[in-house]
């Protein structure tokens, strides 16, 4: 066998009966077995015949046990080359072989790096599972390789994963999991950059790999996150919203702002916000309102942020689904809870409105639930919460919103309207004319019933004049039971204005 033989041809009968004989006698020279041990392993890629290829594999392992000095690394990246090249050659007898040349071979920690990054960008093109094996043997054997740039110039290259195949990049994101999982200080800022980059892809795969390797690294290496690099992640989210990626984020979300606690940006928050309540599992939920509530107790003054976003995305509800509005109407819940100051004017005009006439039943239920909570702590005025909420009574065609308008001024009037309600309880007044719709007409003498039962000064002369008149030309025999009703009432809580009354009694018609 010498250097003018073609590596491609068949063994010759000669050949074939050496080889036999150094592998019972053990006894070929280092050149002879080297030579003999590559020509082997080219025949069993690129043999003519399967047979072929099968027995020139089995020859060539057998070749490696026993001359394990043969087996030098620039002999396994030719194997990989010729694999590369290979149109017949079997992945599974492959990755088989390389795992048995790898594990034979000692080589200086620069060789070492050297298989390792070829084994690392074949396990990719292969999308194989074994040979990830092969490559944490290699760190086994050599810790002293293990060091963040032995990784870091793969990932460089996927960072713009738009011009990578997804399949060849969902691989790359994977065997990057496997081995800085193995040995985290492999992981360093271009994995994390490229992983991030990896979030915003279109790919449904890729998404998946890079957001696992995200909430991976979150854990093993939660000092390569700042928080740009947060905000990078979370801005994957609104490029791209998908169920898996949010819950993966969530999952980095739990672990970073268990150990860093600078991270609890307004940007985070806002998405822990988004995701009180929705599609996830009642544990993601649950998990998102503790984030949540823990932050804002750690950082009140962010408290401020996240209920404006959450007014911001009550008043959206053309463009944001249901499921964002009820974590909205959360979200100022918990912001409530850490920070009394945010329950504003504003707050309950957003929770009024979102009350009286979101197009979902639901919102309008937790609206109003959250509105009877804050009330109570709620300093402010309510006239604009009211006002608002009658409008909605008064123009809404949708019965169903008129009845949720009506329930939530029942809400904002028994609290004891201060005088600052004087002028809800005047709409109130106008909308009870002849010309306003009967339904309308009810609810505002119905309402004007509450507030005269919780503030008696509403009520005075005039007011019980016009009541009167209502009483006795209303034709509608609902409207005039309520007439009745709320004449009779005001009287008992109001026997002062007897006198007043009788002394300038109204004409009757």
């Amino acid at each position: 066998m010498t250097k003018a033989d073609n590596i491609f041809d068949s063994l010759s009968q000669h050949e074939y009966e050496v080889l036999c004989a150094s592998l019972v006698n053990r006894d070929a020279p280092p050149e002879m077995a080297s030579a003999m041990l590559r020509r082997t392993l080219v025949l069993s890629l690129r043999g003519k015949s399967q047979p072929e290829r099968e027995e020139m594999g089995k020859l060539a392992m057998s070749l490696s046990h026993i001359y394990p000095h043969a087996v030098d690394a620039q002999l396994v990246l030719d194997y990989v080359n010729h694999y590369a090249i290979s149109k017949t050659a079997s992945g599974i007898e492959f990755e088989v072989r390389l795992e048995g040349l790898v594990s034979a071979g000692r080589w200086p920690v620069d060789d070492e790096k050297r298989v390792f990054g070829v084994l690392f960008e074949t396990a990719c093109r292969m999308g194989s599972l074994s040979i990830p094996q092969v490559m944490k043997q290699q760190l086994s054997r050599a810790p002293q390789m293990a060091e963040p740039d032995l990784l870091s110039p793969h990932f460089v290259r996927l960072a713009d994963c738009r011009q990578e195949d997804a399949a060849t990049v969902a691989a790359a994101l994977a065997v990057g999991q496997q081995m800085a999982g193995f040995r985290p200080m492999l992981a360093g800022g271009a994995m994390l950059s490229a992983a991030t980059a990896c979030m915003g892809d279109v790919s449904h795969l890729v998404v998946t790999h890079s957001t696992s390797l995200v909430a991976m690294l979150a854990e093993k290496r939660p000092e390569l996150f700042t928080p740009r690099a947060v905000d990078a992640i979370l801005r994957t989210s609104r490029i791209h919203p998908a169920w898996n990626k949010d819950h993966g984020i969530l999952n980095t979300l739990n672990v970073l702002l268990g150990v860093r606690g600078n991270l609890a940006t307004a940007p985070a928050l806002i998405f822990l916000a988004d995701h009180l309540f929705g599609s996830y599992d009642e544990d993601a939920r649950e998990t998102a309102g503790k984030l949540l509530g823990e932050a804002l107790c750690l950082k009140p003054d962010q408290a401020f942020a996240v209920a404006d976003y959450a007014r911001y995305t009550l008043g959206k509800s053309d463009i944001v689904s249901w499921e964002r509005r009820i974590s909205a109407v959360e979200a100022l819940k918990t912001a409530a809870a850490a920070n009394p100051a945010t329950v504003t004017d504003a707050t309950i005009l957003s929770l009024a409105c979102a009350g009286s006439k979101d197009g979902n039943p639901d919102v309008r239920d937790s609206a109003r639930d959250a509105l009877a909570k804050m009330l109570p702590q709620h300093g402010g005025s309510r006239k604009h919460a009211i006002l608002a909420a009658t409008e909605t009574m008064k123009r809404s065609a949708n019965p169903d919103h008129a009845e949720s308008a009506r329930r939530t001024l029942t809400i904002l009037l028994e609290n004891h309207p201060d005088g600052a309600d004087d002028e809800a309880f005047n709409v109130f007044r106008e909308n009870c004319g002849p010309d306003r719709p009967i339904p309308v007409r009810l609810q505002c003498l119905k309402l004007m019933f509450g507030m005269i039962a919780a503030n008696p000064d509403y009520a005075s002369a005039p007011f019980l004049r016009e009541i009167q008149a209502m009483r006795e030309s209303e034709k509608d025999p609902a409207l005039k039971l309520v007439c009745e009703k709320l004449f009779e009432s005001t009287l008992r809580e109001r026997p002062d204005l007897c006198d007043a009354f009788r002394r300038n009694p109204e004409p009757r018609p």
